[in-house]
């Protein structure tokens, strides 16, 4: 009876798998909670690229701002201080047309002495100016480059386009920044040749180039002031040779 029994168990330890094979291909087999195994019984579906258990590409990160679109290199290549009255701004200084004057049209690429933008809380500013010579002379605003030295002047490639607003009695022109619109312009920038002497004036000097938009790139735009033209000083002593044989 005995071996009846050991007999009946052994059969019974080989039909629940007992002696499997290590080999086998452990089909239908399932994995205990804290298994190492990432995926369990759970279906993971592909990615994009078709591949389980990847994360999905961060999204590129967005191109850094290029910077100003004109930057302008104004060199001082004479020997004596090239100066920019900044009492009206930028403005004053530079200007900007299409065309051949008379029939150029021109557009500000800076704004013009006193003015605000049409969206501002206060449209129309007042500014109060001085009167005497003294005062204007000790409030003069002054941009100096040295003999040998540059002045960067940026430009963002947007123009102001002035309309006219109501302010109580009295208007004003308030402005409205644009692209400037796609041309060949000549900008042109002036500045002073100062002089500290009573019988003589201060020189205007403006040198121009020739600027296209719109623009894909920044661009660099050298302004290269080597001094007043000879041929404004000899026009000068011409006029002063007739004056003296008329007299």
């Amino acid at each position: 009876m005995k071996r009846a029994l050991v007999g009946f168990s052994i059969a019974v330890l080989i039909g629940c798998g007992g002696s499997q094979n290590t080999n086998d291909d452990n089909v239908g087999q399932t994995h205990p909670a804290g298994s190492d195994d990432p995926a369990g019984d759970l279906d993971v579906e592909p990615n994009a690229a078709g591949t389980e258990g990847e994360a999905d590409t961060p999204d590129p990160e967005p191109p850094e701002p290029q910077g100003p679109a004109f930057k302008l290199v104004l060199k001082n290549t004479h020997d004596q201080e090239l100066a920019f009255n900044m009492d009206n701004g930028w403005g004053a200084n530079v200007q900007m047309y299409s065309g051949e004057p008379p029939k150029a049209e021109t557009v500000l690429p800076f704004e013009t002495f006193c003015t605000a933008a049409c969206d501002a809380a206060d449209r129309c500013p007042t500014c109060k100016q001085p009167q005497r010579v003294k005062d204007i002379k000790k409030a003069q605003k002054i941009d100096l480059v040295k003999p040998g030295e540059t002045l960067e002047l940026e430009w963002d490639g947007e123009i102001h386009v002035y309309q006219d607003v109501k302010k109580g009695k009295k208007g004003c022109q308030c402005y409205q920044k644009e692209p400037v619109p796609p041309a060949t312009y000549t900008l042109r920038v002036c500045g002073l040749r100062l002089t500290k002497s009573a019988k003589r004036s201060s020189t205007i000097e403006c040198v121009a180039n020739e600027v296209t938009t719109p623009a894909s790139d920044p661009q660099v735009i050298e302004y290269e002031f080597a001094g007043p033209p000879k041929t404004a000083k000899k026009a000068k002593n011409k006029n002063k040779k007739k004056k003296k044989k008329s007299n």
